[in-house]
C-alpha cells in the first residue's frame, strides 16, 4: 500500500494539534509523510504554543509568510508533497487505530475517499457524520469512550457520500480538479465549492466505514460558516405558507412533475441528499436509544439525525428530484438483505402512516433487530394539516390493521381506492399530481401505535406526546405536530402475530 502525504494547516489550536499529531504517530499503519503549515498568529509571528507542539513531534513544518487559511495551506502542501497520495486533514482531529490502512486498501476502487467522521455537535454535523460528544476541546477528550464507540460502529464496507476531512486522493487527480478553491477567505467553506467541482465531473466522496476520526469542533466553531449553505440552515422554523404561496408552488411544481412523469423533462439531479434535524424533544432520546448500528426505514432524501444507520427505501426519487440511492433498495416489508438479529435499532420518521399493512412491516423490522434493541418511531398526529383539511380524522384501529394483515394487503400504484398509494387530491392537497407514497393509510394517536407495537410483541419504553414536541408553527391552515413512540424488542423471544 502506498503511503500518504498528510497535510495539516494550523493556526492557534495547540492542544488539539498535539492530540492530532500524537494519534497519527501512534495509530497510523503506513509510514506517512506529515507536513504541518503554520499560519502567522500575530502579524508575521506564529503562535508560540503551536510552535512548541510542532517541535515536539517529528514532522515537516513551515511557517506561512501570510495567513493562507486551511485551503491555501492544503494547496501549498500538495505542491510540496513527496508522495503521490495526498491526505488533507485539520488540526483538531483525532485518528483511530489503522485509519489510514483501512482507506488505503480501498483506493484501487475509488478515486476519492474519506473516513467516517464523528463530531461533538457544537455545530450541526454534516449529513454523513455521526454525532457523539467525546469532548469539544482537547482537554476534555474521552479517548476510551471514543475508541469503544469506534469498535461498536465500525463496518467493513464503503458507503456513498462523506465529509471532506480527511480527503484522500491521487495528486494527479487533485491537480486536474483545480486544487482547493481559495478565493473567499476562511471561514467560507471552500470545500463546498470543491465538492461542486466534483459533481461537474460526475464524482462524489465515498467513505470507508472502518476508518474513524473525531472532530473536536471547539476551535473551528468560533468562526461559523455562512448561513446560505444548505447544511447550515437557520434553526428557526419557516412560517406557515399563505394561500398565495400554496397556489404559486402548485403552479410551479405541478406541471414539472407531470412533464417528468411523461418523460418530456428529466428529473432535477441532486447529488447530495439532505437530512431532517430532529425536534428538540427527540434529540436526547435518539442518542440514548439509537446506539450501535441501525436501519432507517424510508429515509428517502432525508435522514432523521446523525446516527449510524443503513438507509432502506424504494427509490431516491421524490418531488421531481433525484437523490442518491439508499443503501438498501427495498420496501418497508422486505429487509431480506439484512441478517436476523443483526442490528441494534430501527428508526423512521413519518413512515407508519403510509403503510397499509404495518403488522407485516413491524414483524420484518423486528426480525433484524437484536433482543434488547429499540424501535424509534416518529409519527404524525391523526389530525395533521394540511394533509387532512378537517380536525375529525377517524383513528385507525387495531381491528382494521389485523384484517388488512390477514387479507395480505400491500400498497399498489394503480387506481384501486383501497390499496393505491398514489396521492389523493382530497387527502393530500400538497401532491396534486399523485406522487407515489404520499397517501396516508393510517391516522394515529400514540395510544393506537402503542397498542399495535404490543400486539406484535414489542415492549413500550417511552412516549413523547405531540404537544410536548410543538414546533410553534401551528396555525389555522398548518398543524404538523408529531409524537414519538420508543419500544424495545424483549430480551427473550416473544411470539409475533403473523400469517
Amino acid at each position: 500500500m502506498e503511503k500518504f502525504t498528510i497535510i495539516i494547516p494550523t493556526y492557534r489550536a495547540a492542544p488539539e494539534l498535539d492530540i492530532c499529531l500524537e494519534s497519527l504517530a501512534r495509530n497510523s499503519t503506513l509510514d506517512n509523510e506529515i507536513r504541518v503549515y503554520v499560519d502567522p498568529f500575530n502579524g508575521t509571528q506564529p503562535n508560540e504554543d503551536v510552535m512548541k507542539v510542532v517541535s515536539k513531534h517529528k514532522v515537516i513544518s513551515s511557517v506561512n509568510g501570510t495567513r493562507l487559511g486551511p485551503y491555501g495551506s492544503w494547496n501549498l502542501g500538495a505542491k510540496e508533497a513527496e508522495n503521490d497520495i495526498l491526505c488533507f486533514i485539520t488540526d483538531d482531529q483525532y485518528f483511530a487505530p489503522d485509519w489510514d490502512g483501512q482507506i488505503a486498501q480501498h483506493m484501487s476502487g475509488y478515486p476519492l475517499l474519506t473516513g467516517q467522521l464523528v463530531e461533538s455537535g457544537i455545530s450541526r454535523p454534516y449529513q454523513t457524520n455521526l454525532m457523539r460528544n467525546f469532548g469539544r476541546f482537547a482537554g476534555e477528550f474521552d479517548e476510551k469512550g471514543f475508541l469503544d464507540f469506534v469498535q461498536a460502529n465500525s463496518e467493513d464496507r464503503v458507503a456513498y457520500g462523506g465529509f471532506y476531512i480527511p480527503t484522500v486522493m491521487n495528486k494527479e487527480l487533485f491537480n486536474k480538479l483545480g486544487k482547493w478553491p481559495n478565493k473567499r477567505p476562511f471561514p467560507y467553506p471552500n470545500d463546498w465549492l470543491f465538492r461542486q467541482q466534483l459533481h461537474k465531473r460526475g464524482m462524489e466522496y465515498h467513505r470507508v466505514l472502518s476508518s474513524f476520526s473525531y472532530h473536536f469542533q471547539g476551535s473551528s466553531a468560533e468562526e461559523p460558516k455562512p448561513l446560505e449553505l444548505y447544511f447550515e440552515r437557520r434553526e428557526a422554523p419557516r412560517p406557515p405558507p399563505t394561500r398565495l404561496n400554496i397556489l404559486v408552488n402548485k403552479a410551479k411544481a405541478g406541471p414539472r412533475w407531470s412533464l417528468v412523469k411523461a418523460g418530456i423533462l428529466k428529473p432535477l439531479q441532486t447529488k447530495v441528499s439532505g437530512y431532517s434535524w430532529p425536534k428538540a424533544a427527540d434529540v436526547s432520546k435518539i442518542y440514548k436509544y439509537c446506539t450501535g448500528r441501525g436501519v432507517e426505514i424510508g429515509a428517502g432524501s432525508n435522514r432523521v439525525a446523525n446516527i449510524n444507520t443503513i438507509s432502506a427505501d424504494l427509490i431516491g426519487y421524490f418531488k421531481g428530484r433525484v437523490f442518491p440511492d439508499p443503501d438498501i433498495i427495498s420496501n418497508a416489508y422486505d429487509l431480506s438483505g439484512l441478517k436476523t438479529d443483526s442490528k441494534d435499532f430501527i428508526i423512521n420518521a413519518h413512515v407508519m402512516e403510509h403503510l397499509i399493512n404495518p403488522i407485516k412491516a413491524l414483524n420484518e423490522w423486528k426480525r433484524v433487530i437484536k433482543p434488547g434493541g429499540h424501535f424509534y418511531l416518529i409519527v404524525p398526529d391523526k389530525n395533521v394539516i394540511p394533509h387532512r383539511q378537517d380536525n375529525e380524522a377517524e383513528e385507525t384501529t387495531l381491528v382494521q390493521l389485523i384484517q388488512r394483515h390477514e387479507d395480505g394487503l400491500t400498497e399498489t400504484v394503480d387506481s384501486n381506492p383501497d390499496t393505491s398509494c398514489l396521492g389523493n387530491p382530497e387527502d393530500a392537497t400538497f401532491s396534486p399530481t399523485g406522487d407515489p407514497g404520499m397517501r396516508h393509510f393510517n391516522y394515529w394517536t400514540s395510544g393506537s401505535v402503542v397498542e399495535l407495537l404490543e400486539y406484535v410483541g414489542l415492549e413500550t419504553v417511552e412516549v413523547l406526546e405531540a404537544p410536548d414536541k410543538d414546533t410553534g408553527m401551528d396555525s389555522r391552515r398548518w398543524h404538523y405536530d408529531d409524537f414519538t413512540v420508543i419500544a424495545k424488542v424483549p430480551e427473550h423471544s416473544v411470539a409475533s402475530h403473523d400469517s
